[in-house]
């Protein structure tokens, strides 16, 4: 006769263990978030090519941190809307060269993101 599975712990008391985890690694995965995305904001102003006119642009460019749904974040950077000119200065035109930062930076910190979630999540 085989031996019978004996609970030293109550199921629900493990179940109640498991969801405080998630929790925890919820917040962490947050916390860490928030942080790349604070130096990526600081990353772009810093590394902008261009010659700033007024300062707008340079100041739009943020990062910041979005949950479309409770198991996934996202780091949404770039332009502010109201800086319609972004994607020209971004991209260039048929008469300007381009003055990139957004593309190189998600370049620059796209590896640390993913080590990072790997870590929280190994």
């Amino acid at each position: 006769m085989r031996d019978a599975l004996v609970w030293t712990r109550s199921p629900l008391a493990l179940a109640a263990e498991v969801e405080g985890w998630e929790t925890l690694l919820r917040r962490l995965i947050r916390s860490a978030l928030e942080n790349i995305a604070a130096r990526m904001e600081a990353h772009m102003k810093a590394a902008a090519p261009w010659q700033d006119r007024t300062g707008a642009a340079r100041a739009s460019l943020h990062a910041v941190v979005g949950q479309p749904g409770p198991d996934a974040w996202e780091i949404l950077f770039g332009f502010g809307a109201w800086i319609a000119y972004g994607v020209f200065l971004e991209f260039g035109t048929g008469t300007m060269e381009p003055f990139p930062v957004v593309g190189p930076t998600r370049d620059l910190f796209a590896i640390e993101i993913m080590r990072t979630l790997a870590l929280l999540v190994r």
